[in-house]
């Protein structure tokens, strides 16, 4: 065995008026010095110093032959990571265990995730889509324990779901929420969907109508329906906002659709302007009271594009018509973003230059039997509430 060598105390060579002890080692087999303003000074710390390794030593002695065995195979498990000692293994392995005595499965977390969310007023479209999205997840993950996802798990499962990126995109944010609420309930000390991979998304231009398509679907669509079809048209309801929306929240007299808090996508209120041609064809409605939508809605919806050779309905046709033709008639990011309940920045992006000025006033210029009504540039609503109350 090579000899080991023991702690001595003498003075600094390379210090005036210090004192050294050399030969110390540390708990790693590491070699260190100790340098002392006084002889005195270095003899009490060394004594100190061997007390202490002794009461140690013998701790070490009173190890069972299991505990000893045990110990040196940790240490070679350890080996290959440079400074990495038994302590800091014991502590990593202790939180983790502490953090699986506090966690729950997946599929409890996540019946949790969805009571809490219930109970704080989301939306029923909201929660059903947060089901809809958790249900695949939940059949791969339920019996696993909250706080053992890695981000790993995670990352392979949304690539193997063969969605499209926005597809993926939306389970991928939906997961952050069920994590997010997995820290806050302490179910899990990090939330391992934030380094998970986010697809890249390819934007596309919104598709819209014609103006003269448009115009052929209200003049062949039932009349039950053409209210549905105008105030997406020309007032830029989201759908699920048109399907929500009552009659009593339009008002005909002060020219403003009011969409509440309850029906906005946004959970914020808006009124939006109602131009000449959609008072006009609100007028034609056969019943102007209870939900503006009719029963068999869609499927009547279906038979006016038909009916209209409207081979190709792009995703959220009439809303999309009304953002673009809107904001090439005002020119007005700011009042086009209010009325369209989103920010100026998805305007600039997605919305610029898709139509010009003169195919905005063909839009607004829709009347019923195909007649020509005057282009409005409407006022903001503010000028119209004190015009109406001034």
């Amino acid at each position: 065995m090579p000899k080991v060598a023991r702690p001595t105390i003498r003075p600094c060579s390379w210090k005036t008026d210090r004192w050294l002890i050399d030969g110390l080692r540390d708990d790693q087999g590491k070699r260190f010095r100790k340098i002392f303003t006084s002889k005195e000074d270095a003899k009490i710390w060394l004594s100190r110093h061997r007390e202490k390794a002794l009461v140690e030593g013998r701790a070490g002695l009173a190890f069972s032959d299991a505990q000893r065995a045990d110990a040196r195979c940790a240490f070679e498990e350890l080996t290959a990571f440079q400074g990495a000692t038994l302590s800091d293994a014991a502590r990593h392995y202790a939180d983790f265990l502490r953090r699986n005595e506090r966690t729950v499965p997946v599929s409890e977390l996540i019946a949790l995730f969805l009571a809490a969310k219930k109970a704080d007023g989301r939306s029923t479209r909201y929660l059903t889509d947060l089901k809809s999205r958790l249900k695949d997840f939940k059949e791969s993950f339920g019996a696993k324990l909250a706080a053992a996802i890695s981000t790993r798990d995670l990352d392979d499962w949304l690539r193997a779901l063969e969605l499209g990126p926005q597809s993926r995109i939306n389970h991928r944010r939906v997961l952050h929420a069920l994590f997010n609420f997995a820290c806050v309930r302490e179910y899990a000390r990090e939330n391992p969907v934030t380094k998970t991979s986010r697809p890249k998304v390819l934007q596309k231009e919104p598709g819209i109508l014609s103006p003269s398509q448009l115009g052929q679907l209200l003049d062949v669509a039932d009349a039950r329906l053409r209210p549905v079809i105008a105030i997406s048209a020309f007032a830029g309801l989201r759908p699920a906002e048109v399907r929500r929306l009552n009659w009593d929240a339009i008002d005909l007299e002060q020219r403003l659709v009011t969409v509440s808090a309850q029906t906005s996508k946004t959970a914020s209120r808006r009124h939006v302007p109602m131009s000449d041609n959609l008072l006009a064809w609100l007028l034609t409605a056969p019943q102007r009271k209870g939900p503006v939508t009719p029963v068999a809605a869609r499927q009547m919806l279906l038979d006016a594009r038909e009916a209209a050779g409207i081979g190709t309905w792009p995703h959220d046709a009439l809303r999309h018509s009304w953002v673009t033709y809107r904001f090439a008639l005002t020119n007005d990011a700011a009042r086009t973003a209010a009325e369209a309940g989103h920010d100026q920045a998805i305007l600039h992006r997605h919305y610029r230059a898709l139509a010009t000025k003169a195919e905005g006033e063909r839009w607004f210029a829709i009347l019923p039997g195909g007649e020509t009504a005057k282009t409005v540039i409407f006022e903001p609503v503010d000028a119209q509430f004190d015009s109406a109350h001034g």
